[in-house]
């Protein structure tokens, strides 16, 4: 049982580290995809986990921006970014999640009908 909290804890930790690499190298699928990964392996109490939902929101925001979103893309972006301000303590100041907040608001309220193909925004 041991030896399985232990391999766990490095699947863990190499996929938290691929998700940032990605992230900072602006390969904004490679984080969601690791991000994501790690949500399944990791409890809600842990650090990482707002802070992983803060990572897919800011990827599907940035993709937004530069190729647009699907419906389900988007919803799971406006998934991630609420789920991430519902947790009392993150790992990120007042400031951003104030800027995530406006963001939410301002989107919200310019998304297009579900029908359409791509959702492309290029306005922050």
């Amino acid at each position: 049982m041991g030896q399985q909290k232990e391999t766990n804890n490095l699947n863990v930790q190499t996929i938290w580290e691929k998700g940032v690499t990605c992230f900072l190298n602006e390969d904004d699928k490679g984080s969601i995809l690791n991000f994501e990964k790690l949500l399944l392996l990791i409890d809600k109490k842990n650090p990482k986990y707002s802070a992983a939902l803060f990572y897919i929101g800011h990827s599907y925001r940035v993709i937004l921006k530069s190729e647009g979103l699907t419906s389900v893309e988007a919803d799971r972006m406006f998934e991630c970014y609420t789920a991430y301000l519902s947790f009392p303590l993150t790992i990120f100041n007042v400031e951003t999640n104030k800027g995530v907040e406006d963001f939410l608001e301002r989107k919200k309220k310019n998304r297009p009908a579900n029908n359409v193909k791509k959702w492309k925004d290029s306005t922050d």
